[in-house]
């Protein structure tokens, strides 16, 4: 624990002493602050519009129209935004010649793993919790929906947690930042689109790629439901990824 606690604090300088977090931060509150309002401004032009239309429904609700697409569009911008923290992780340690020294130290490569990945979680944490200024912008013009906002997060922190697991795994796996990047947003488009493959097939095939695509079991939190099959879902993703990670970086401490 003590090892993991070193790693941990390394890479939290390291973050903070590059502009990696920075950049990270303000593209991605920037771009989710700009649909954000529009999506705002949209639903109250809307129903504007309605209120003054005899006979035109009502019954909007801004939570499918805002809170939803909120935490979709979130979601989705990880595939992008995610590489950027994950490709440096063990990437620059290998391209440094860095991985080696690490090797030497008294420290087991789950220490190692397991000090990087929650850096880069807490890193995503902050992020999300700067994020949390527009739901509280949203409780002032509209109803409070505490419930799907409480479920969202929890998905976008299942799904960000997992796409850093995948992540560290593939920057495990090169020594050039890019080329794991590229990687990195490569594989975790294959997992959010495999679902959509599904309705051009049918039996098992279509029950197997629903199941693999990440973004199926995120939706149910992004609507306020919470169901185990998702938790399970992202807990096995999670696991495996990091084992995973552990595994070839005990294969290369061996060979080396």
């Amino acid at each position: 624990m003590i090892n993991t606690w070193h790693i941990f604090r390394k890479e939290m300088r390291n973050y903070f002493n590059s502009p990696i977090a920075y950049v990270f931060l303000a593209m991605f509150l920037l771009i989710v602050g700009f649909f954000f309002f529009i999506a705002i401004v949209n639903y109250q032009r809307m129903v504007q519009y309605a209120s003054m239309q005899f006979g035109v429904n009502q019954n909007f609700n801004s939570v499918e129209r805002i809170i939803t697409p909120f935490f979709n569009l979130m979601s989705f911008l990880l595939i992008f935004m995610i590489p950027v923290v994950t490709m440096r992780l063990f990437s620059e340690e290998k391209k440094l010649g860095t991985i080696e020294l690490l090797f030497t130290y008294p420290l087991t490569e789950g220490s190692m793993v397991l000090g990087k990945f929650l850096a880069a979680s807490v890193i995503l944490s902050i992020i999300y919790l700067f994020s949390f200024s527009y739901i509280i912008i949203y409780n002032n013009f509209f109803e409070p929906a505490w419930g799907v906002v409480a479920s969202g997060y929890l998905g976008l922190l299942l799904i960000g947690v997992a796409f850093l697991a995948f992540g560290m795994w593939v920057s495990s796996l090169f020594a050039d930042q890019v080329t794991s990047a590229l990687f990195t947003v490569g594989g975790l488009l294959i997992f959010w689109i495999i679902g959509s493959g599904a309705v051009d097939v049918t039996g098992t095939a279509a029950d197997v790629m629903q199941q693999i695509s990440i973004v199926e079991h995120f939706q149910n939190f992004s609507r306020g439901i919470i169901d185990s099959h998702d938790l399970v879902y992202f807990v096995c993703f999670i696991g495996t990824f990091i084992f995973l990670t552990i595994q070839g970086l005990e294969v290369r401490k061996w060979k080396g």
